[in-house]
């Protein structure tokens, strides 16, 4: 992106339309943090309220035979509520969904504050549309990937169809990306860097 680029309408369009997907992502990921939140809430209020009965009953179990049976059969399922909350990592994914959700948000907020000012009270336009369209990339690269499945359009298919979302691609679990690194892996940014670039040089 050119530092001499001006404020144009083709380039306030990119813009917002980087932020109608931050929205897009940042309304995904509150809901999908709240899906992991709800799901390690049960499982703990489930621990929590039968372990205590399996702890009564096994202190009758000398006076009623028959109830060896049930403890055996309530200690086995706490057992595995218990490994599904150690290994399912609920309130970590929420944690990080929760994060993105922030992030794609203040990003969102931030293109918001931005447009609503006057032409001469804003940044370069070649500045602050290279950091908008680096730090969207970045979120975007580094996103938990593995979340994501053919349901996430339905969420807010207004949005997603009108502004072609596209899903993230699987990345190894090692690989971070960064601003001074990032090769634009969204196709719609890639689009719009030569789109903008292009009508620089003929001007």
């Amino acid at each position: 992106m050119n530092v001499d680029t001006e404020w144009n309408s083709s380039l306030e369009k990119t813009i917002l339309d980087i932020s109608e997907k931050c929205k897009l992502y940042r309304t995904y990921f509150e809901q999908a943090s709240k899906k992991q939140g709800l799901r390690y809430g049960i499982l703990m209020y489930t621990i929590i309220v039968v372990s205590p009965i399996s702890g009564i009953l096994s202190t009758l179990s000398d006076s009623y035979s028959s109830m060896s049976i049930i403890i055996t059969i309530l200690s086995f399922f706490t057992g595995i509520l218990s490994a599904i909350v150690k290994f399912s990592k609920f309130d970590q994914k929420a944690s990080l969904y929760k994060s993105f959700s922030l992030k794609f948000g203040a990003l969102e907020n931030n293109i918001t504050r931005q447009l609503t000012l006057r032409v001469e009270d804003r940044q370069t336009a070649g500045s602050y549309a290279e950091f908008i369209f680096k730090s969207y990339d970045v979120l975007y690269a580094n996103m938990p990937s593995t979340t994501f499945n053919s349901g996430m359009v339905n969420i807010i298919p207004s949005i997603s169809e009108e502004k072609n979302i596209i899903l993230p691609v699987q990345k190894k679990d090692d690989e971070k990306v960064t601003p001074d690194t990032v090769q634009f892996s969204d196709p719609f940014m890639q689009y719009e860097m030569k789109r903008l670039n292009s009508h620089t040089m003929d001007k």
